[in-house]
């Protein structure tokens, strides 16, 4: 028995479980960097998607960008790093198209906690 779907006409948005499910399965600090580089681009493709406003993806890139800063740096600040993804993350609260970038945002404050 075969099931066919009807997908013409629907559009996908930006898969975020693909760093939600990296972040998961980070095993060390290195993994954990690797995936909070990839959140600044996440918030650009999420604004060109017009899921959130553009204005606000600037505020939103910028703090993101000073957590990957911070974390790059040798002596990284577990509590900095957590407080720009926090920052990223409160611009985005009650924005229901960006509830994809919320989890992402939880779930590198997670990986930060364990493994900074």
């Amino acid at each position: 028995m075969n099931t066919f779907f009807d997908q013409r006409n629907q559009t996908v948005t930006i898969q975020y479980n693909i760093i939600n499910n990296d972040l998961d399965s980070a095993q060390s600090k290195d993994d954990v960097l690797r995936q909070l580089s990839q959140l600044p681009t996440l918030v650009t493709q999420a604004a060109e998607n017009g899921e959130i406003d553009k204005l606000k993806a600037l505020d939103v890139k910028n703090s993101v960008e000073k957590a990957v800063v911070t974390a790059e740096m040798p002596e990284a600040a577990k509590t900095g790093i957590i407080e720009y993804i926090n920052s990223a993350k409160e611009l985005l609260e009650g924005v229901a198209s960006a509830g994809g970038l919320v989890t992402a945002f939880t779930k590198a404050v997670e990986a930060v906690r364990k493994f900074f």
